[in-house]
């Protein structure tokens, strides 16, 4: 069982808060890799006590019980059962040292600066639809090139521009998603702090506009484009995962039935 390590740590140490809790979080799962290691190896232990351990890739034990008596067998299972405890006490204190990181790292960690402003605001972009029947738009979802589930709710918040301030810059989407694997019975997928970085065209008089930014989805950042079109009836939004370009979420959304309004609209800015 090799003992673990943190590599590219020397003498001389200057790391700053964030690759302090980094570097607690690593050691927690090290510490997690040899409990493993240890409970395996009680189990390996029972194994050729009982005659039924073998070597990888062979289904031949490699020798004969070890445990001949019903003694023997107590005697065994008290010695598993001593270390399973030591692994569980262990376990306890990982527990406690992974929430003291957790309230340490909420805890100093800064808020989030402000989003920068556009460079520009050739126009102000607005748009909201919550849940509800009448009120939810349809979608038609295309996840990595593949036709997705169905979308039954549809909620998003466009702002971008309003009172052409550039400041104003904020985007979200959020899909509930028909799985076809009960339960549960729907998943969701949000889209959150969204920023435009460039508004690349608009059209006030026609409500189109075409748009180019970052988005987030849990923990990872996506490049997003969103196409407004059709009279500002037609939103084509699709998400790529930065790390992993592979990862595209698309959605073609449109107005749910009986909703004759657009889905955003698009007023000019003179500056």
């Amino acid at each position: 069982m090799g003992y673990p390590n943190i590599p590219d740590i020397n003498p001389t140490i200057d790391i700053d808060r964030e690759e302090v809790i980094n570097l607690l979080l690593a050691s927690i799962g090290l510490e997690e890799l040899g409990l493993a290691h240890l409970v395996n190896a009680e189990a390996e232990k029972l194994q050729r006590a009982l005659g039924t351990l073998a070597l990888p890739g062979s289904t031949t034990p490699i020798g004969d019980p070890l445990a001949t008596t019903l003694e023997d067998l107590l005697r065994i299972n008290r010695d598993v059962t001593k270390m399973l405890k030591f692994a569980m006490h262990k376990e306890f204190i990982l527990l406690a040292k992974l929430q003291d990181v957790i309230e340490f790292a909420q805890e100093f960690t800064p808020p989030t600066p402000p989003p920068p402003p556009l460079a520009e605001c050739p126009c102000t972009i607005t748009g909201e639809r919550g849940r509800g029947p009448g009120i939810s738009p349809e979608a038609v979802i295309t996840i990595n090139g593949q036709p997705g589930p169905a979308a039954t709710n549809v909620t998003y918040n466009i702002n971008l521009c309003r009172a052409c301030n550039p400041n104003v810059n904020n985007i979200n989407f959020s899909f509930d998603l028909a799985n076809p694997v009960p339960p549960p019975n729907e998943i969701t997928v949000n889209f959150t702090q969204g920023r435009a970085e460039r508004i690349v065209a608009c059209d006030p008089e026609a409500n189109t506009a075409t748009i180019v930014g970052t988005i987030r989805r849990g923990g990872s950042i996506y490049n997003f484009t969103l196409i407004i079109s059709n009279n500002g009836s037609t939103l084509t939004f699709t998400a790529t995962n930065q790390q992993a370009p592979f990862d595209v979420f698309s959605a073609v959304i449109t107005p749910g039935p009986g909703d004759v309004n657009p889905l955003v609209t698009i007023d000019p800015c003179n500056g």
